[in-house]
Order: C-alpha cells, then sequence, then structure tokens
C-alpha cells in the first residue's frame, strides 16, 4: 500500500518540517537530529498539535532534485523529518496506576 500510495498523511498534513546536520567527524548528526525531532515532538504535543515521523526523509540525502529545493548541497547533509499538523482525533488519556504501586526506594 505505501509503495502505491505513499506514506499516510503527506499531502494532507498542513506542514513537512524537513531539519538537517552538517555531516562531521565524529559521526553524531543522526543522534542530534534525533534530539530535534523529540524536542519537537514534545513541543507539538503541548500544543495539541499531532506529529508523524518521516523518516523516508532520511534518504533523500542524495537526491539532487529535493537538496536544491532545500538549497543544501547533496552528500553533506544528514536529513529527517516530520509532518505537523491537527490530529483527526485526539486518542484518549493513557491509565497509568499510581506512582506508589509503580516505585520502589531504595536505601
Amino acid at each position: 500500500m505505501m509503495a502505491e500510495r505513499g506514506p499516510p498523511n503527506v499531502g494532507t498534513a498542513p506542514y513537512y518540517v524537513v531539519i538537517a546536520e552538517q555531516r562531521g567527524f565524529p559521526p553524531a548528526e543522526q543522534l542530534s537530529l534525533a534530539h530535534c525531532l523529540q524536542n519537537m515532538w514534545l513541543k507539538a504535543t503541548a500544543l495539541g498539535l499531532g506529529m508523524q515521523l518521516l523518516s523516508m526523509t532520511e534518504q533523500l540525502d542524495k537526491n539532487k532534485e529535493f537538496c536544491d529545493l532545500i538549497n543544501i548541497p547533496v552528500g553533506q547533509y544528514a536529513l529527517d523529518g516530520c509532518l505537523i499538523g491537527y490530529p483527526e482525533m485526539n486518542p484518549p488519556a493513557p491509565k497509568r496506576p499510581n506512582l506508589s504501586q509503580v516505585t520502589k526506594w531504595i536505601s
């Protein structure tokens, strides 16, 4: 299905956000991008927005047409991305146990 229709929500989400980190030594760009996306996810959630990771963005770093579109040199940056918008429905609140039931203090 994904090969025929593409990833779900692409084309319907209001924002496709691409983040880039210049490759370096030691190679830590994927870690940096992961931390950036985590912070974006937390902020989007706090604002009541929906967010979906779009890992196929990673493969676009060698695509000349895409790199030209976002004005970066081909192959010199690691990429990742996400879709951000308003969710069609909000998930129900998770059921969480009482803190005293899941905490063990070691003295």
